[in-house]
Protein backbone atom coordinates (compact mmCIF):
# COMPACT_ATOMS: atom_id res chain seq x y z
CA UNK A 1 0.00 0.00 0.00
CA UNK A 2 1.74 3.19 -0.72
CA UNK A 3 1.66 6.01 1.16
CA UNK A 4 -0.87 8.13 -0.64
CA UNK A 5 -3.25 5.15 -0.53
CA UNK A 6 -3.08 4.96 3.28
CA UNK A 7 -3.83 8.88 3.63
CA UNK A 8 -6.80 8.70 1.43
CA UNK A 9 -8.15 5.55 4.18
CA UNK A 10 -8.41 8.47 6.68
CA UNK A 11 -10.15 11.31 5.06
CA UNK A 12 -14.10 11.40 6.00
CA UNK A 13 -16.43 12.63 2.87
CA UNK A 14 -19.07 14.56 4.47
CA UNK A 15 -21.82 16.28 3.41
CA UNK A 16 -21.80 19.81 4.68
CA UNK A 17 -24.92 22.35 5.48
CA UNK A 18 -26.03 25.18 7.72
CA UNK A 19 -28.54 25.53 10.35
CA UNK A 20 -28.78 29.26 11.54
CA UNK A 21 -25.31 30.36 11.30
CA UNK A 22 -23.45 27.62 11.93
CA UNK A 23 -21.74 24.98 9.93
CA UNK A 24 -22.77 21.09 10.32
CA UNK A 25 -21.84 18.14 8.59
CA UNK A 26 -22.90 14.44 8.01
CA UNK A 27 -21.19 11.42 6.58
CA UNK A 28 -21.88 11.05 3.07
CA UNK A 29 -22.26 7.59 3.25
CA UNK A 30 -25.45 8.20 4.83
CA UNK A 31 -27.10 10.62 2.89
CA UNK A 32 -29.34 8.59 -0.06
CA UNK A 33 -30.00 12.41 -1.35
CA UNK A 34 -30.71 15.99 -1.25
CA UNK A 35 -34.44 17.27 -2.10
CA UNK A 36 -36.39 20.73 -2.36
CA UNK A 37 -38.81 21.36 0.42
CA UNK A 38 -42.49 19.75 -0.06
CA UNK A 39 -45.16 19.20 1.25
CA UNK A 40 -45.50 17.59 4.71
CA UNK A 41 -48.58 15.68 5.99
CA UNK A 42 -48.82 16.12 9.97
CA UNK A 43 -49.62 12.45 11.70
CA UNK A 44 -51.02 12.61 15.10
CA UNK A 45 -49.02 12.10 18.66
CA UNK A 46 -45.79 12.84 17.33
CA UNK A 47 -42.60 14.42 19.17
CA UNK A 48 -42.18 18.22 18.82
CA UNK A 49 -38.98 17.54 16.39
CA UNK A 50 -40.98 14.87 13.87
CA UNK A 51 -42.88 17.51 11.83
CA UNK A 52 -44.74 15.02 9.80
CA UNK A 53 -44.24 12.37 6.28
CA UNK A 54 -43.77 12.85 2.85
CA UNK A 55 -44.06 10.65 -0.51
CA UNK A 56 -41.61 10.81 -2.03
CA UNK A 57 -41.59 8.19 -5.05
CA UNK A 58 -44.37 5.97 -3.39
CA UNK A 59 -42.05 5.64 -0.25
CA UNK A 60 -43.61 7.17 3.18
CA UNK A 61 -40.58 9.02 4.98
CA UNK A 62 -40.94 10.86 8.08
CA UNK A 63 -39.23 14.10 8.25
CA UNK A 64 -37.06 16.03 11.27
CA UNK A 65 -36.53 19.56 11.77
CA UNK A 66 -33.28 19.23 13.06
CA UNK A 67 -32.83 22.39 14.57
CA UNK A 68 -35.65 21.49 16.85
CA UNK A 69 -34.14 17.74 17.18
CA UNK A 70 -30.81 19.37 18.53
CA UNK A 71 -32.53 22.06 20.79
CA UNK A 72 -31.66 24.60 18.29
CA UNK A 73 -34.10 27.89 17.52
CA UNK A 74 -36.55 26.95 15.26
CA UNK A 75 -36.94 29.24 11.77
CA UNK A 76 -39.35 29.11 8.91
CA UNK A 77 -37.94 27.58 5.97
CA UNK A 78 -36.66 29.54 2.85
CA UNK A 79 -36.07 28.71 -0.85
CA UNK A 80 -32.43 27.20 0.34
CA UNK A 81 -34.10 25.03 2.76
CA UNK A 82 -33.41 21.70 1.81
CA UNK A 83 -34.38 17.66 3.26
CA UNK A 84 -31.37 15.61 3.56
CA UNK A 85 -32.83 12.05 3.00
CA UNK A 86 -30.66 9.70 4.95
CA UNK A 87 -30.58 5.81 5.28
CA UNK A 88 -29.54 4.41 8.79
CA UNK A 89 -30.61 0.39 9.95
CA UNK A 90 -32.88 0.29 6.62
CA UNK A 91 -34.79 3.13 7.88
CA UNK A 92 -35.10 6.42 5.57
CA UNK A 93 -35.13 9.50 7.51
CA UNK A 94 -35.85 13.03 5.91
CA UNK A 95 -33.84 15.83 7.89
CA UNK A 96 -34.63 19.78 7.13
CA UNK A 97 -31.80 22.02 7.27
CA UNK A 98 -31.60 25.53 6.28
CA UNK A 99 -28.92 24.88 2.88
CA UNK A 100 -27.00 22.21 1.66
CA UNK A 101 -22.96 23.66 1.44
CA UNK A 102 -21.07 20.82 -0.25
CA UNK A 103 -18.57 17.81 0.54
CA UNK A 104 -15.83 17.75 2.38
CA UNK A 105 -12.76 16.34 2.67
CA UNK A 106 -11.53 15.88 5.92
CA UNK A 107 -8.21 13.79 7.43
CA UNK A 108 -9.62 11.86 10.41
CA UNK A 109 -6.48 13.51 12.34
CA UNK A 110 -8.39 17.20 12.40
CA UNK A 111 -11.40 16.01 13.95
CA UNK A 112 -11.81 16.74 17.73
CA UNK A 113 -13.96 15.34 20.22
CA UNK A 114 -16.20 17.57 21.21
CA UNK A 115 -15.60 18.59 25.01
CA UNK A 116 -18.73 19.04 26.80
CA UNK A 117 -17.62 22.47 28.33
CA UNK A 118 -17.48 24.17 25.01
CA UNK A 119 -20.25 22.52 23.36
CA UNK A 120 -23.38 24.33 23.18
CA UNK A 121 -25.39 21.06 21.95
CA UNK A 122 -26.11 17.67 23.53
CA UNK A 123 -22.56 15.87 22.93
CA UNK A 124 -24.65 12.72 22.22
CA UNK A 125 -25.65 14.19 18.84
CA UNK A 126 -21.55 15.29 18.14
CA UNK A 127 -18.85 12.61 16.76
CA UNK A 128 -16.38 15.40 16.46
CA UNK A 129 -15.43 19.32 15.96
CA UNK A 130 -13.01 20.30 12.81
CA UNK A 131 -12.35 23.72 11.37
CA UNK A 132 -12.38 24.11 7.37
CA UNK A 133 -11.43 27.52 6.27
CA UNK A 134 -10.92 28.93 9.58
CA UNK A 135 -14.66 28.08 10.19
CA UNK A 136 -15.60 26.07 12.61
CA UNK A 137 -17.61 22.41 11.31
CA UNK A 138 -19.51 20.20 13.80
CA UNK A 139 -19.72 16.87 12.67
CA UNK A 140 -22.83 15.34 13.71
CA UNK A 141 -23.72 11.46 14.76
CA UNK A 142 -26.71 10.97 12.53
CA UNK A 143 -26.27 7.32 13.53
CA UNK A 144 -26.61 8.07 17.42
CA UNK A 145 -29.53 10.70 16.81
CA UNK A 146 -31.28 8.05 14.55
CA UNK A 147 -31.06 5.18 16.88
CA UNK A 148 -34.15 6.01 18.93
CA UNK A 149 -35.94 7.06 16.26
CA UNK A 150 -35.59 3.84 14.58
CA UNK A 151 -36.19 2.23 17.61
CA UNK A 152 -39.45 3.98 18.51
CA UNK A 153 -40.78 3.43 14.69
CA UNK A 154 -39.46 -0.71 15.84
CA UNK A 155 -41.81 -0.52 18.67
CA UNK A 156 -45.03 1.15 16.57
CA UNK A 157 -44.90 -1.68 14.33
Amino acid sequence: MTEKELVSDNIKQLISFQLLDEMYAINIRLVQEIIRIQEITDIPRKEKYLLGVINLRGQIIPVIDLKLKLHLQKTEATNKSRIIVVKYHGVEVGMIVDAVLEVLRIPETEIEPPSPFISPLNTDHIKGLSKVAGKMVVILDVEKSLANETIKQEEQA
